[in-house]
Parts: structure tokens; sequence; C-alpha cells
């Protein structure tokens, strides 16, 4: 019985892993250690070592225990019994609830890690974007603030260049003189003039206006208003019919020079037009009817134009060598306020622009001069202009501080009125023919220029200086000749007139969008757009 008992304990071999009765006994041939087969292939699979002893190991080293008489695993005691059996389940279930329980725990606290992580990424990336938004803007601000400042620093050494220049031509002038005993008088008092400056506080009134302007059309430039009328809608719905046409000065002497519209009285119903019948005519588009027809001067109105903020007020030049300022008075007709005539010595007056300070504006004659006038005191306080070359075409800056000017010399000369200084010559030398019009961006930054070769000619005032190789920011060749260009109230729009019609240009991009053919028998000598582009004159 001894041996017997003995015998079933040898045959009986335990896991040194799980400590059970191995069913399929390996043992190690380094280490000598007893293992179930199934349990160390799976160990090895994963650790590749011996997981009591951490020697390196494989199934190599494995040698499989031969023994036929292994019994199959005994049954565990606490099973052996119904009771035992419930009471193993019921621990078991206690486990699983336990267990349950606290994975719900701890998904719960990682919920709640999870959401607060989650509000504080997002909090970062709105304080990053706002933090790079500023830097955005800042940056932005800089560079406007650096393309300013290198701007004025050109400009003040251009200045500066061309005031030396002219002393020296001046001295040379007045070493020639010196030598000729043929003097000119009528020249001496124009160079006289020609020195005149204006006074030290209206130089302040201007700059002041001219840096307000500035502040609010940099505000609107951003953004067209959105009451402005699109591409679209005047490309499809724009057109001119008998009804929208009509006929005001003399058909036997025809011929429309300029034309202006009332912008002080919305929806802007008042026209007027300058013809080459002397005549200055009022057409009320609303009722169509002609409300005044003003005679008074002697040859063509060469411009015209209502004031800027009181309508009862008209301004005319013409090739009678005079500009007329005409008021409405109670009566309801426009009488004669003040006639320049004696200034511009036997020249033709060809073009006026209002100064946005509404109490001065300015004209200029074919002699090669420009005048700036006073509405209030009525009186001329400065004139302007080398006299040396003819000038074709005139405009004033929206800021009121810079004029253009054309000449037959084909250049375009940009005075400063403050100093009475050139600031910059355009030279045109590559065109044919002088320029016949021009007309500046609501925005200040563009100017645009037309010829009769049909080139219209934009440039970026903002770059000037820095490109002196390549003035032109944009050079459009059409197939006609132009007579006028003109930028709308926003700024958004360019349209030219041509012997048969219009064209119009989307402005920074300078491409034509809409063309409005046969319209007209001869050239179209003027154009107005109406607020926000509702309709084109």
């Amino acid at each position: 019985f001894f041996w017997f008992f003995v015998c079933i304990l040898a045959s009986i071999m335990f896991c040194s892993i799980s400590n059970e009765a191995c069913v399929h006994p390996v043992v190690s041939k380094k280490t000598g250690h007893i293992f179930e087969k199934d349990l160390l292939e799976k160990h090895l699979k994963i650790h590749n070592e011996c997981p009591i002893t951490s020697e390196p190991m494989t199934m190599e080293d494995i040698v499989e225990i031969k023994n036929n008489k292994l019994p199959s695993k005994p049954k565990q005691l606490n099973t052996t019994s119904i009771p035992l059996l419930l009471k193993t389940f019921q621990n078991e279930w206690d486990e699983l609830m336990l267990e349950s329980y606290q994975l719900k725990k701890n998904l719960n606290d990682s919920r709640q890690q999870l959401s607060h992580s989650m509000y504080q990424y997002d909090a970062a990336i709105r304080v990053i974007a706002r933090l790079q938004q500023e830097r955005d803007s800042a940056l932005k601000e800089l560079a406007n603030t650096r393309e300013s400042m290198a701007s004025a620093l050109q400009q003040i050494e251009t200045m500066k260049a061309l005031q030396l220049q002219k002393q020296g031509i001046n001295n040379n002038n007045n070493n020639d003189d010196d030598d000729d005993n043929d003097i000119d008088m009528n020249k001496n008092e124009k160079q006289d003039e020609d020195d005149s400056k204006l006074s030290s506080e209206l130089v302040g009134r201007i700059t002041a206006s001219a840096l307000e302007l500035a502040k609010i059309r940099k505000k609107e430039s951003k953004s067209p208003p959105l009451t402005l009328v699109s591409m679209d809608c005047i490309k499809t719905e724009f057109i001119v019919s008998d009804n929208l046409s009509y006929i005001c000065h003399s058909e036997s002497d025809p011929g429309i020079n300029c034309i202006d519209i009332d912008i002080n009285n919305y929806p802007h119903k008042r026209i007027l037009s300058g013809g080459n019948d002397c005549q200055l005519i009022i057409y009320n588009r609303d009722n169509k009817k002609f409300e005044y027809v003003i005679k008074g001067h002697n040859k063509k109105i060469n411009d015209c134009k209502f004031h800027l903020t009181d309508s009862n007020i008209l301004f005319s030049t013409s090739a009678d060598n005079s500009c007329k300022i005409w008021r409405l008075l109670d009566d309801g007709k426009y009488k004669l306020q003040w006639n320049i005539d004696n200034i511009y010595n036997d020249n033709n007056v060809l073009s006026l622009s209002q100064h946005p300070l509404n109490e001065y504006f300015l004209t200029c004659s074919s002699n090669g001069y420009w005048y700036f006038h006073s509405l209030s005191q009525e009186k001329t306080l400065m004139s302007g202009g080398d006299g040396m070359h003819e000038i074709n075409t005139m405009e004033l800056h929206p800021d009121g501080q810079i004029l253009a000017t054309g000449c037959n010399n084909k250049k375009l000369k940009i005075w400063d009125i403050r100093t009475n200084q050139i600031g910059f010559t355009f030279d045109l030398k590559q065109n044919d023919v002088n320029l016949s019009c021009m007309n500046f961006n609501e925005n200040g930054y563009y100017l645009s220029s037309g010829d009769l070769n049909g080139i219209i000619n934009i440039w970026d005032l903002r770059k000037i200086g820095k490109n002196k190789d390549k003035q032109f920011l944009k050079q459009i060749k059409t197939e006609n000749r132009i007579r006028c260009v003109k930028f709308d109230k926003s700024g958004q729009y360019l349209a030219i007139g041509q012997p048969n019609g219009i064209k119009l240009y989307l402005s920074k991009k300078w491409t034509q969008f809409a063309e409005f053919e046969n319209i007209h028998k001869k050239d179209v000598t003027s154009i107005q757009f109406a607020q926000n582009a509702k309709f084109i004159v």
C-alpha cells in the first residue's frame, strides 16, 4: 500500500506557473522547472524567457514528459457539493459587482477630466486665435505706417530737391534778364504771382482737413457700401432709351462739353450741363423739365459744377477767358455773383475744382497757370504753375492738398497747393499725344488719365518714389480716343467716354465688365455717376 501511494504522488506533476496539476507536462532543459505546455507556449510567445528565472528560453529548450498514466485534472474541493458551488458563484458575483462599480467610477472620473481638458483646449484655441488676429492687425498697421512715412519722407526729399533746382533756374534766369535789354513787364508780374503762397492759417486748415478726410476714406475704402449697385446689375439692367435721353442745348450749335449732378438733393434729380451754345441748363429728370437756362458767357462752356454743399451756387468756366459764379436768388432766378475775367490774360479757362473746405475753388487756363480762389472773399488768393507749357486738363485730389495738371509737353505734374511746388512729374513721352482728361479715385490712392490715342494710364500714388522705372500701375489700351474718365463716388468703378459710348472697368483689377455702345453719334465728353452708381449720366 505504501508503494502504491508513493507512485501516485510521483505521477502527479504541478506547473511552476499555476501550481496546478499538469495535463501535458514539460520540463526546461536549462532550469529543470516543470510547466504546463499550453501555458508555457503562451508565455514564450510574449516574453521569450523563463517565467521563473527570467533566463532566455524558447520551445526548443523544452522537453515533453511522456507519462500515459497521468490523471486528468482533479476537481477543486470547493465545487464538490451544491452549497459550496452556490457559495462560489456568490463570491464571484460579488467580485464582479465590485469590479463593475470601480470601472464605472473610473469612467466617470475620466469623463470629468476629459471635459475639463477639452474646455481648457477650446479656451486656449480662442486665445491663440485672438492673439494671432491682434498680431496680424498690428503688423498691418505697422506696414501702413512705414509705407506712409516712407512716402512722406520721399515727398519731402523730392520737394527739397525741386525747390533747390527751381532756385538755381531762377538765378540763371535773373542773370540772363540782366543781359537782356528787352524786358516784358507782363512776365515779371506773372513771376511775382508765381512766388505767392497761401497764408499759414489757411495752409493749416488745408492740412487738418486732409488728415481728417484721409481717415474717413480709409475706413470707407475697406469694403464697398452695401447700397452700391453691383456689376451684374449694371451689366444686365442698365439701359439707354428715348425716355431717358433729352436734347437740351441749341441744335444750331450742338455739343455738350460738361455735366454735373446735384448731390445735395437725393435722389439727385437735377442735372447741370454746359454746351457750345454758351448756355448753362439745369434739367429735372423727375418731371423731365428744364428748370433754368442761364446765359452770360460769350463762348462755349468748358466746365460747370454745382456747389458741394449749396445747390443754389453754380460754377462755370468758358472759352471767353472767364470763370463765373452764379447764385439762385429768392425770386427764383440765377444772378451772376462774381465774374473772374481779369487774371487769365485772354486765355481759355478750361477746368475748375471745388476744394473740400467748400469756400474755396481752383481754376486753370491754357496759359499754363492755375488759380486758387476764395468764394467768401471773392478774391484770387494764389496763382500757381510754371507758365511754360499749356495746361490741357486739371483735377484736385479729394484731400485738397495736391493738384494734378496735364500739359501739352506730354507730362503730368502733381502740385502741392500749400507750397506752390511740383511734387512729382510723370513723363508720358511714350504717348504720341497729350492728355485729354484725368480723374482721382475717391479714396485718393489712384489717378487715371486718358488721351486721344485711346490709352488709359493709372497710377498708384502710394507707390510714388518706389518704382521710378515703372511708374504705371496699369495701362489700358482701347481702340478709340478718350475724352473723359470718371470714378464713381465709392471708387469701385471707372468709366471712360469714347466716340460712340462708354466702357466700365472694375477698380484694382482694371478689367472691363460692361460697355454701352451706339448711344451717341459723337465723342462722349463728360460722365457723372449718381450716389452708389444708381444711374450714370
